[in-house]
């Protein structure tokens, strides 16, 4: 897209998590074609850790005999789910987001080789 510096947040301020998986898939499969299933991948697994970043951030904690869960309420059912009863699933977690951060970068940097080494529109990748 080649932003300037001062055009940046008004194009990709207005988009939330998702939508900005959607626009970072197809610009990385309009530039690297040959890689798409990677890309989906990479993308796919970003959005599924925001799923679970929802549910942390806005969930509602309980304390429980064991220790504490996450209560959420699906906007789609409008049930309440309840979730990471395993302290561990959050760490598991964590190292799943340090990877994807891994794979993103990866992939920012494998378009940007495309393009004279530099990200489109912007000099640094975007973690």
């Amino acid at each position: 897209m080649k932003l300037k510096e001062e055009q940046f947040n008004a194009v990709v301020g207005p988009y939330d998590f998702s939508m900005l998986c959607t626009v970072a898939t197809t610009i990385f499969k309009q530039e690297a074609p040959e890689k798409e299933a990677d890309i989906e991948k990479v993308l796919k697994g970003c959005r599924a850790l925001n799923n679970h970043r929802v549910r942390i951030a806005h969930g509602v904690w309980l304390h429980e005999p064991y220790g504490l869960k996450a209560r959420h309420l699906s906007r789609q059912s409008l049930e309440p789910e309840f979730h990471y009863h395993d302290p561990e699933e959050l760490e598991r977690l964590a190292e799943k987001a340090q990877q994807l951060k891994i794979d993103v970068l990866t992939l920012w940097m494998m378009n940007s080789a495309g393009q004279g080494g530099a990200a489109p529109g912007r000099g640094k990748p975007p973690c």
